[in-house]
């Protein structure tokens, strides 16, 4: 579908369900083992009963996913620098994709957004990231920061970040 035709009032942004997760899967290896040469099973890894999945759909087709799943290893060094303690409920967020067709109207930064809200709604004190430079941009507007060096991730770089409820209320976010 050429990027002409997308019409706003055909895109949803909703909760992932389980028979979300072959197309998931299917764009997911897609876009990161064609652009991003990760290999497929690497790719096929983030699909646990542990990890709740977003996505973006137009009409029947699945255009854009996010996972996250709660994080229990965040270095206590991270946790301090966002002004949190290891008692804090620490989600880890990844897997942002986007169909390639569908990029350049703004889709990626409106799923961001949506998946971050849905996972402070979920109770979440802060949110883990490791970007790429293209979603590092998009999330510190959000209230977002670096939390660790940018490092080599297969093709391209990715780099740790990290999101408390609270920057993302002052940032207008919760709205």
């Amino acid at each position: 579908m050429p990027n002409r035709e997308i019409r706003p009032e055909d895109i949803i942004f909703r909760k992932g369900t389980a028979a979300d997760l072959p197309q998931i899967m299917e764009l997911a290896v897609a876009v990161f083992s064609g652009e991003q040469e990760i290999p497929e099973d690497d790719v096929r890894q983030a699909q646990t009963d542990h990890t709740t999945w977003w996505v973006v759909a137009c009409g029947d087709r699945i255009i854009g996913a996010a996972a996250a799943w709660e994080e229990t290893d965040v270095e206590e060094a991270v946790l301090r620098k966002a002004g949190l303690m290891c008692e804090h409920k620490i989600a880890h967020t990844a897997r942002f994709i986007l169909d390639p067709a569908f990029r350049g109207h703004g889709l990626g930064a409106r799923m961001a957004l949506y998946t971050l809200r849905e996972i402070f709604r979920m109770g979440y004190d802060a949110i883990y990231m490791e970007n790429r430079e293209a979603t590092v941009h998009i999330v510190e507007k959000y209230g977002a920061v670096r939390c660790g060096e940018t490092v080599p991730f297969y093709v391209g770089t990715v780099t740790p970040m990290i999101l408390t409820r609270e920057a993302f209320e002052q940032a207008g976010c919760m709205r």
